[in-house]
């Protein structure tokens, strides 16, 4: 084995990580791999599939170049493309004076106490398909919307629950002190990413989306973080536009695939 061949072997199964509450759930074994555009050995990546007995593996990829379908289409036994976001990202927020626009608001961090009431409101609030909006009826037949979701709410459970400052949820209340909305922020060392926002049916005016978008930026800043960054469904204008209005830019595009390694 050459030494290049190792230590893209190392790469790999470093970065394949198992969703044990995923296919808990869903009652199949998932892995999740975020790949470089650059990437190219296929062949490795699905001898590692096989080796560790997946049965699908849900793949990101930022900006692929169009012989990634081609490899990926390799890998499997079948390759569905899920979604495509737009992702943005702020300038250096450490360069600039940030406005507090979303004085209208109170965002609470959830805590154990609080965590059940933040679950409650991602199930109210969230209304896509999890896997992603181009999920086939294939897809669909096997693992329902539903059942992504649980999927999905007990992801947050398990990350969100106030016991660390790296995957932090909060919550939202307006000037009456009524609930409206949650959101998510994970953090690293110069950055943070917002994965989540949810606003209740009966409150998505007054620019709320915006206005949170306002709060993750000073959050981050506070901080000492350089950007905030987020993503937008390919479909999803409404938040696209909200991103762009606070300031934020594209950076580009992430495609995700689902890859079923079985027949």
């Amino acid at each position: 084995m050459t030494l290049e061949l190792q230590t893209n072997l190392y790469l790999v199964l470093f970065m394949i990580i198992f969703s044990k509450g995923e296919s808990d759930i869903l009652g199949a074994k998932f892995g999740r791999i975020a790949l470089d555009s650059s990437f190219n050995d296929f062949h490795l990546l699905k001898n590692e599939i096989i080796s560790l007995d997946y049965d699908f593996l849900r793949v990101r990829i930022d900006n692929p170049g169009s012989f990634i379908q081609e490899g990926l289409n390799t890998v499997g036994t079948s390759v569905h493309l899920l979604e495509i976001l737009r992702a943005y990202t702020t300038k250096s927020l450490q360069s600039y004076d940030l406005k507090v626009i979303y004085g209208d608001y109170n965002y609470q961090k959830v805590s154990h106490d609080t965590l059940g009431l933040f679950l409650e409101l991602v199930e109210e609030t969230y209304e896509d398909i999890p896997f992603g909006t181009y999920t086939p009826k294939v897809v669909l037949d096997r693992f329902s919307k539903s059942n992504q979701l649980q999927s999905l709410v007990d992801y947050f459970r398990q990350n969100y629950d106030g016991s660390n400052s790296v995957s932090e949820a909060f919550l939202i209340y307006n000037k009456e002190n009524e609930v409206v909305g949650c959101l998510t922020i994970d953090s690293s060392a110069d950055e943070t990413y917002t994965y989540y926002v949810g606003v209740r049916k009966a409150y998505r005016n007054n620019d709320i989306l915006f206005k949170t978008i306002n709060f993750i930026h000073h959050y981050a800043q506070l901080s000492g973080k350089l950007y905030a960054k987020g993503a937008a469904r390919l479909h999803n204008i409404f938040s696209q536009r909200a991103f762009e209005k606070s300031g934020m830019n594209c950076s580009g595009y992430t495609w995700v695939y689902l890859i079923g390694a079985k027949a």
